[in-house]
């Protein structure tokens, strides 16, 4: 869950493609239990940011070992999501948790359409995760 693999990880065509990766520098301050990346505007090619209109502005904790939460505000719209992940050393996995909090009511309505979207970008997350676990169980929970 570290701050630099989205533009590797994370590519979709509803998200970012391969062709649109860029160089963007983004700042970053000490933070209670870890660091956090400093409020700022989300990169161009994040498609999924353009649904809430405006201009979004997104701020990113990273909360050591393991918790990564990200504030999202446009206008009088909030979100939240955030990950923790807890590994389970006898049993050789890791388990992600993934949450998500808004004020938009109409993003509630789309959270059926939304679902398989959120779930395929943990998947990435997952995969890239076991590539050095070699083999290690990751289980991923998230909107029932």
């Amino acid at each position: 869950m570290d701050p630099a693999h989205g533009p590797f990880v994370h590519r979709a065509w509803w998200w970012r493609s391969r062709h649109s990766v860029h160089e963007k520098a983004k700042a970053f301050e000490p933070s209670p239990w870890g660091f956090t990346m400093s409020r700022h505007a989300p990169s161009s090619n994040s498609r999924a940011y353009r649904l809430l209109g405006g201009a979004p502005e997104t701020e990113i904790v990273f909360r050591l070992p393991s918790v990564r939460i990200e504030q999202i505000r446009t206008g009088a719209l909030r979100g939240r999501q955030s990950d923790g992940a807890d590994p389970d050393r006898r049993r050789d996995t890791t388990e992600v948790n993934h949450c998500v909090y808004w004020n938009a009511p109409w993003l509630s309505a789309m959270k059926p359409l939304l679902r398989p979207y959120v779930r395929a970008f943990l998947r990435q997350d997952r995969d890239i995760m076991e590539m050095p676990a070699a083999g290690a169980a990751l289980r991923i929970r998230c909107w029932r």
